[in-house]
């Protein structure tokens, strides 16, 4: 598969989660993660720099100059998407690896548009295999 995905991930002060959950958006077939931060207060930015030297070629980051909520921050995110599937990933949400891929799979079995999937959610301590 082609790198033919862009994954578009809204933030808003997660700056101590964003270490564990962006690495696992960075899969087959994603061309680019574009982090939006919502004009975040808690050292965000500093954790996506140590974040877009690891993966240089996958992290493209911008910062609203104030806070302008979810819809605006995707809306922007996904404006520079230069693939044919956009992604939206949540900057709290951990995916599995292989699930980017296997959604790109079904919306060309299928002829879709647009595919989704549910999300499973675990407790502190759980993994999804205790689901």
């Amino acid at each position: 598969m082609a790198d033919e995905v862009t994954v578009v991930i809204p933030t808003f002060n997660r700056a101590q989660l964003l270490k564990q959950t962006i690495p696992s958006y960075i899969q087959e077939g994603v061309s680019s993660l574009v982090i939006v931060d919502d004009a975040s207060t808690d050292g965000t930015h500093e954790v996506v720099s140590q974040l877009s030297v690891q993966y240089p070629d996958k992290i493209i980051y911008l910062r609203n100059q104030y806070n302008r909520k979810q819809h605006y921050s995707k809306n922007l995110g996904k404006a520079l998407a230069s693939t044919k599937w956009v992604y939206f990933g949540d900057d709290d949400s951990v995916i599995v690896e292989g699930s980017i891929r296997h959604l790109v799979d079904v919306a060309k079995s299928q002829n879709a548009n647009i595919v989704g999937a549910a999300a499973i959610y675990c407790k502190n301590g759980e993994s999804v295999a205790d689901v």
